[in-house]
């Protein structure tokens, strides 16, 4: 199942030792991971489901402990919890630079030259992509691998 429907980057977290799963029941695919600390109980990542079981996963999942925390979901994980009534901030993002458009020059940068500079000086190499769908799915992947 993580292997078909883990498309987060913390899906794999899910496995980790100490979590647990609360899976679904009645026809509904999936599983969610968690970890309960006293009376609270912790989510990290989406739901691991087809994505048309999500939304009922969700909520069985949300009907079975009356304090739950999710960290690390997507937009449409996010907006499912608020019409339950959870509230959602967004603390940060992974970001994708479309380096045709993007420039590097000017005093801002400076700081990004320099360690590009640096990195190129310690063997590091650094492509640019020339835009090949294929590479995109490239790029989640290593995403995917280095965030999870």
């Amino acid at each position: 199942m993580l292997q078909r429907w883990g498309a987060s980057p913390m899906a794999m977290h899910t496995l980790q030792p100490g979590m647990e799963s609360f899976e679904g029941h009645d026809g509904v695919s999936g599983y969610i991971g968690y970890r309960d600390y006293g009376p609270f109980r912790y989510t990290v990542g989406d739901p691991v489901c087809p994505p048309e079981a999500t939304y009922d996963l969700l909520l069985q999942y949300h009907q079975s402990h009356p304090r739950i925390t999710f960290f690390h979901i997507n937009r449409s994980t996010a907006r499912i919890l608020r019409d339950m009534g959870y509230y959602a901030n967004q603390l940060g993002e992974e970001g994708i630079i479309d380096l045709a458009e993007h420039s590097w020059s000017g005093r801002g940068k400076e700081d990004i030259r320099r360690q590009h500079n640096n990195a190129l000086k310690s063997g590091v190499l650094v492509r640019e992509s020339d835009g090949d769908p294929g590479h995109g799915e490239e790029a989640r992947r290593i995403s995917g691998q280095w965030l999870g």
